[in-house]
This record gives structure tokens, sequence and C-alpha cells, in this order.
């Protein structure tokens, strides 16, 4: 489905109600230098030094952030909801809220709105909204406060090594081999236990693949 927006980089589509819908669009990186004389580039006037620095701007410009748009469908009319430092956004199962994930001085923030609206920036009384409060004005969640994610990693490596050998086991098709072969072709149990042997001395996700 072709949506009636100007071509760019575009992320997280969100379907919200009567017509509408979010994304996030991404600024569009700079094309890279190419050639054998790609050092040598560069008639702008600026020097190497510059020229890098300008690249390394745009790389962390269009690394992965942008920013949050809503589309109406009806009046096919594209309005702004947070301008910069969106990583993405996911909606409640009811569509009535937003999590937005963020990325402000090189920190991830999420923050939570009513879903298609633009974060309030005064309160009832018409003061500025502390932004770095953590209340229903701003959205901010405590992360460290409220959210505590322990992780085992050799339970973690296990479980994914059990349900890799068990879909090998169950899907494996090859004509020489048949599984309980009495003739132990297929030593489903024995691959098993060779490699969990290995569990222990796995360092890293890299070293468990």
């Amino acid at each position: 489905v072709a949506l009636p927006v100007p071509p760019g980089r575009y992320g997280h589509v969100r379907g919200l109600d009567d017509g509408r819908f979010m994304f996030v669009k991404y600024p569009i990186r700079r094309g890279g230098r190419v050639g054998l004389d790609a050092p040598y580039y560069g008639d702008d006037g600026g020097s190497d030094a510059e020229n890098e620095r300008a690249d390394d701007s745009d790389d962390e410009d269009a690394g992965g952030v942008g920013a949050l748009c809503k589309f109406d469908v009806r009046r096919l009319k594209t309005s702004v909801l947070i301008p910069s430092g969106v990583r993405s956004v996911v909606l409640s199962m009811d569509r009535r809220c937003m999590l937005v994930e963020k990325s402000v001085d090189g920190y991830v923030e999420l923050r939570a709105h009513k879903a298609g609206t633009k974060p309030d920036e005064e309160d009832s009384d018409g003061e500025d909204v502390d932004e770095d409060a953590f209340d229903r004005r701003s959205g901010l969640i405590d992360i460290d406060g409220r959210i505590a994610a322990e992780v085992d990693p050799l339970a973690e490596w296990t479980q994914a090594l059990l349900e890799t050998w068990r879909i090998c086991r169950d899907e494996w098709f090859d004509a020489g081999m048949a599984h309980g072969d009495a003739r132990g072709v297929a030593d489903w149990e024995g691959a098993l236990t060779r490699h969990a042997r290995l569990l222990p001395r796995v360092a890293s996700v890299a070293e468990l693949s």
C-alpha cells in the first residue's frame, strides 16, 4: 500500500483511529564518496578534516533518530508531534497510549503520551512542563527506579541451545539420516550433550552462535 507522503526515510508506521497514522521520519543520509581517488574529492572548499567532521555529524544526526509525525489521510496533512530525537514508537493494545523511545545527549529515555497527540509544553496553570520530572505531564518513565531486569547468561544461553537443538531435531530432513536410527546416525542426544559441555566456557552471544 502506497502512503501519500513524499519519498524519504520512514519507519515505525503505526495506525491510529479515524484514518490517521504515525511514523518516524529519519534524516536522509548523505552518500559516501567512492572511487580510488575518493580521499581527494571535495571541491566544495572544505578541508579534509572539515569534510570528515561533517560526515561524522551527518552520521550522528541520521543514526537512528528522527521526528515523530502524524498523517491525516482525509485531510492529507502531516503534523509533527515530536520534532527530533525519536528512535521508535509503539502503541498500547487499545491504541490510546504511545510509548516513545528517545535519544537525548547519548542517553535513552522512554516517555508515555496520549496516542497521536503532541506532548503538552504547558500544564493547566500555564506553567512550563518540567521535562525531567517523572510524572504524567512530562510522560518520562523512571527506568532505573521502576524497571529492573535480571539476566542470567548461562540460563539464557542454555535455553537458546535447547531451542536450537529441538528445532534441528524436529525439522531436520536428510535421506541418509533417520530419527532414532539403530545405526546411531542421528544421535541427537549425544550432539546435545557434547555442545552443552561447552556452555560454561561461553563468554558472549557471538561465541554461543
